[in-house]
């Protein structure tokens, strides 16, 4: 019978709601994450996406003991996914409205984020140069906006049960893996950073 796969490997912190300072005390998704990438002990490491992190602790919180178990699978699968990309934070938004609309289906900030998620895939599946330039100099405000961070997102889904959580941390985590994924792809065909040179420099400062 193969290991269960909700479990941690020897040592390693079980999970548990909020910040905690040793791993004898127990660790949250994020600080468990940390030690597997090999980083200081830490719920905000450098090896995974800050939109993902973010969730991961804010769901971590949210949920019960149980259904944490849950997201153990999950935690090597956000370690290596710091890729800061225009494209990225749109689908992660994208997906995490989604997930906000299916408990309020009336919030008009989580229709105008899905919205405005939608139009910066359009625009980057469209192509041109100029609109690649903008999406990324723009990148680092979208992800910041008030109605596209990732608490407002969450927030929205408070009442609804444990599995929605999951669910939705689940879908996002396997969005950036897809996303990323395409952009390997593209780049390799030499479509992905089809932009003249100036844009290198934004590509710079929006992944740091």
């Amino acid at each position: 019978m193969g290991r269960d796969k909700t479990l941690l490997p020897d040592g390693i912190p079980v999970l548990g709601r909020g910040r905690h300072f040793a791993p004898g005390t127990g660790g949250c998704f994020m600080e468990v994450a940390s030690v597997l990438a090999g980083e200081r002990w830490s719920d905000h490491p450098d090896c995974t996406h800050p939109m993902l992190a973010e969730a991961a602790r804010l769901i971590n919180d949210q949920i019960g003991d149980d259904s944490r178990r849950r997201l153990v699978p999950w935690i090597p699968e956000v370690i290596g996914t710091n890729k800061r990309h225009p494209l990225i934070t749109a689908e992660l938004v994208a997906v995490l409205a989604r997930h906000g609309l299916a408990a309020r289906p009336d919030e008009a900030g989580l229709h105008w984020a899905a919205r405005r998620a939608r139009s910066r895939i359009a625009w980057w599946e469209s192509g041109g140069w100029w609109r690649r330039y903008w999406l990324r100099a723009t990148d680092l405000w979208f992800r910041t906006h008030d109605r596209v961070r990732v608490p407002v997102l969450i927030r929205a889904m408070l009442d609804s049960p444990d599995e929605a959580f999951v669910a939705a941390f689940a879908d996002t985590v396997t969005t950036y893996h897809r996303t990323a994924r395409r952009l390997a792809v593209e780049r390799v065909a030499g479509t992905a950073d089809a932009t003249p040179g100036p844009v290198e420099t934004v590509r710079a400062a929006s992944d740091r």
